[in-house]
């Protein structure tokens, strides 16, 4: 059997680095904790202490102009992406369905699709209120 230290001090006593701090006598220098009793709920959680959410800065909006016709060429360049997009896709389908042509061409389809839009455009319409 092991012997305790010559101090007197059983071995499973906590370090005195590690003691937890001496509780503070009520009534002490600590005016919050009868204040923090008063806003508990019935079922003794804390209540809700709201706070100012200050506001994230704004985004800031576009310092420089908008070249409408660089616009216009990269908007067009996806225009032309999906118009090919759908052609191909139409002649995979074609191939793998092994199915006569339609009585009106695909280009012709694309075609009207295409002055559908910029008359929605010309008037100033979304797309699917021109539709309807």
């Amino acid at each position: 059997p092991k012997q305790p230290e010559e101090s007197g001090a059983p071995e499973h006593a906590p370090d005195p680095e590690h003691a937890p701090e001496p509780e503070q006598e009520p009534g002490g220098s600590t005016p919050e904790a009868p204040a923090a009793w008063d806003r508990v709920t019935d079922k003794g959680l804390p209540k809700r202490t709201p706070k100012s959410v200050q506001p994230a800065a704004a985004p800031s909006g576009r310092t420089g102009s908008v070249d409408a016709e660089a616009l216009r060429r990269r908007l067009g360049g996806f225009h032309q992406g999906a118009k090919d997009g759908r052609r191909d896709a139409e002649a995979e389908l074609a191939e793998t369905t092994a199915q006569p042509e339609p009585a009106e061409p695909a280009h012709r389809a694309d075609r009207d699709r295409t002055d559908q839009r910029e008359t929605a455009a010309e008037t100033g319409d979304t797309v699917e209120e021109a539709r309807s």
